[in-house]
């Protein structure tokens, strides 16, 4: 009787593990995946117009790509309505950041810039927010299942 009680008690903790595992993933982990955005704050928007996807690799590449409703927009980010760079990322859990390493970018002078960001991320929600006091604007994307 005490090997069955022993088996059934092992058994129900190898199946509680995997939902312990995700709870225990540091933002670097929970970080990695494919995401869509939410309506962005600190932006004037016209209905659901404004798009945008961030991916981030296991391995520390990320890309982001978003449009605007306006294809006249430009900013530090954007030309002609267009935001798009791609690079490498490090994420800070300890000051709750993550910094872009851009390679390659639509706006040109961000190409070699650093773009740190304060982090806020969960399982299925993630918020981007600026480091520099001057930027008011924020992001919240939510993990797409695909």
């Amino acid at each position: 009787m005490t090997f069955f009680r022993t088996a059934a008690i092992t058994a129900g903790i190898g199946l509680a593990a995997p939902a312990f595992a995700q709870d225990q993933l540091s933002p670097a982990e929970q970080i990695v995946g494919f995401w869509q955005l939410r309506t962005p704050q600190g932006v004037v928007v016209t209905e659901d117009e404004f798009t945008s996807q961030i991916i981030f690799s296991d391995n520390g590449l990320m890309a982001v790509q978003a449009m605007s409703p306006d294809p006249e927009g430009e900013s530090a980010y954007m030309r002609a309505g267009y935001e798009a760079y791609y690079g490498t990322y490090e994420v800070d859990e300890a000051a709750g950041t993550v910094t872009f390493a851009v390679e390659s970018a639509i706006a040109r002078d961000l190409i070699g810039q650093e773009l740190e960001r304060n982090l806020v991320v969960s399982e299925n929600e993630l918020t981007l927010t600026p480091t520099n006091p001057e930027e008011t604007w924020s992001v919240t994307y939510e993990r797409r299942q695909e």
